[in-house]
Formats: structure tokens, C-alpha cells, sequence
């Protein structure tokens, strides 16, 4: 089945990144990471508006829910607790000390309120990458010698954690510990991405399936958890970056695209009305 995509918001973003959906505020918002901007935007059916921006210093890349009123961005290779509604911002941790060289890139909160983050070189060196965890205030490595860590995302019943390294095309994924929400086994592949696309951000729905951002390949696939694509998003934008679930009912899929020189659609956010709901996000066990 091939779904075709509409624009939603012509954003103008570099390289969009990063949504999620607020349920308590009924808003969606994403990140540019060139630009160091976070956006706040209301959906419609058709449609949305942005309500809401704030300038950061660095490179923005991840967000992860708190509260009504708090997020937390993943600004460099650091984490900040920003306000929503000033973005005013307050330093936790880095990632790693070498901020000149690496940047933060995808993330997502596990089931367990685990805030899971990656980095990578500012010039995608190759094995720079890292996975990390951050919950209640301790700060976990959990896999290193990556390339481009991405599609960050866990299954309904939070058993499994999935992710990609756009350097190699290789999506993989790992059990979880019941108890803890951390990786209890190693990644193994389950899908292969090949070129010129390279698999990006990925959110699941409550069947338990993926869709996953295909840059440079002007679309979103869904894949069951075997890996198989079972359906389409067709986006004019050739370079998408990131899905999100949205709105009320969540079955509305909201997508952020890149702007590149040879790309004049990318850059806005996309939606696509879906007939499978998504998962509200977990928020962050501070």
C-alpha cells in the first residue's frame, strides 16, 4: 500500500529533525539541528502552525517529554532541561567531553522512562557513534563504534529496543531487561538499507511495527519487526529525516525533512493520515 504525504508547514528548515508529540499540550515539536532551533507547532487534520521557536548555541537534535511545561534537548553533546514556554535552558550532563568533534543525533525515552541519546562526528567519521541511556540522573554507555546511530525507537511492550547505523544501512535491534529497560543481550540485524538511501529516524505503532525515514529515497516504509516493508509513504521532500504519530487519536503520521541545495521540497513538515494509531511517547524519569 503507498500512502502519499502532504505539506503541512512550509518550516524552511535545514535539516528538520526529531518530532514528537506533547499529549498534554496538544503540540508537536521538532528540532532544527543546523539551525540549533526548537519549534512548537499546533496540527490540524490538514494542516498546523507554528507557535513557538527558540534559539539555541549548538546543534539541537533530540527531545525528550518531563512535563506540561519541561523538555529535555540533547544540545550538542550535552543535555538540557528547557522550558517549553521560554526556553529558557539548564545544563544536566554531557554526553561526551569532545564537543568539537561530536554532536548529539537521535534519541527517544524507553518504557521504562530511560532517556536513550546517540552522538556521532560532526562530519559522520566513520565508528565516532555512540548509544547512551540517561535515567534518574546516571548516565549509561550503552553501544559505541557507530557511525551515523539513528532510528531510535522500542517496541509497544518495551521488550525490545530498535536502531540503525546510516553509515552501514544496518537496522538493528536488542532484548530489554523487564526490569531495568537495558539492553540484556546483543544487536543483531533485521533489515539492510541500500544505496542511495540510508535508514534515519524511526517511531512504532501500537502493532508493534516501524516506520522508518528513508533519506534520500523521498520516503517512509513500514517495517514489521522481521524486517519486511509491508507499506509506503510516498514524500515529495527527497531527503526525510523523521516520523512522529500525532493529534488526538495519533493516526496521523507527522515527518521532517532536510533542505539540501538540489532539494527545494525538503526543509517543510509533512503529514499522512494513516489507518494504524501510534503509541503515545514515555516521558523522562529525571
Amino acid at each position: 500500500m503507498i500512502i502519499d504525504a502532504r505539506l503541512a508547514i512550509a518550516a524552511q528548515n535545514q535539516l528538520g529533525e526529531g518530532p514528537i508529540w506533547h499529549p498534554g499540550r496538544n503540540q508537536l515539536l521538532w528540532v532544527d539541528i543546523n539551525a540549533c532551533q526548537l519549534f512548537i507547532a499546533e496540527i490540524t487534520d490538514d494542516d498546523g502552525h507554528v507557535v513557538g521557536m527558540h534559539q539555541f548555541e549548538d546543534s539541537c537534535s533530540a527531545i525528550a517529554l518531563v512535563d506540561e511545561s519541561r523538555v529535555v534537548v540533547a544540545i550538542g553533546t550535552s543535555l538540557f532541561l528547557v522550558s517549553i514556554g521560554t526556553g529558557a535552558s539548564e545544563h544536566l550532563i554531557d554526553l561526551d567531553a569532545d564537543a568539537v568533534r561530536l554532536r548529539s543525533n537521535d534519541g527517544r525515552v524507553d518504557r521504562k522512562g530511560g532517556f536513550w541519546i546517540s552522538t556521532m562526528g560532526r562530519q559522520a567519521e566513520i565508528g565516532a557513534g555512540a548509544v547512551y541511556r540517561y535515567h534518574r540522573g546516571r548516565l549509561s554507555k550503552l553501544f559505541d563504534g557507530l557511525t551515523i546511530p539513528n532510528s531510535i525507537c522500542f517496541s509497544p511492550d518495551g521488550s525490545t529496543a530498535y536502531l540503525c547505523d546510516g553509515g552501514t544501512g544496518e537496522m538493528m535491534k536488542c532484548p530489554l531487561d523487564a526490569a531495568t529497560g537495558l539492553p540484556s543481550g546483543s544487536l543483531t540485524t533485521f533489515h539492510s538499507v541500500e544505496k542511495p538511501e540510508e535508514p534515519d529516524g524511526s517511531v512504532v505503532d501500537a502493532q508493534g511495527c516501524l516506520w522508518n525515514a528513508r533519506w534520500a529515497g523521498g520516503r517512509v516504509v513500514r517495517l514489521s519487526p522481521q524486517g519486511e516493508i509491508i507499506e509506503e509513504i510516498r514524500i515529495p521532500a527527497l531527503r526525510p529525516t523523521c516520523p512522529a504519530f500525532v493529534g488526538g487519536k495519533m493516526d496521523k503520521l507527522a515527518i521532517t525533512t532536510a533542505n539540501m541545495a538540489a532539494d527545494d521540497q525538503g526543509g517543510g513538515l509533512y503529514l499522512a493520515s494513516l489507518a494504524v494509531e501510534g503509541i503515545a511517547e514515555s516521558y523522562l524519569d529525571l
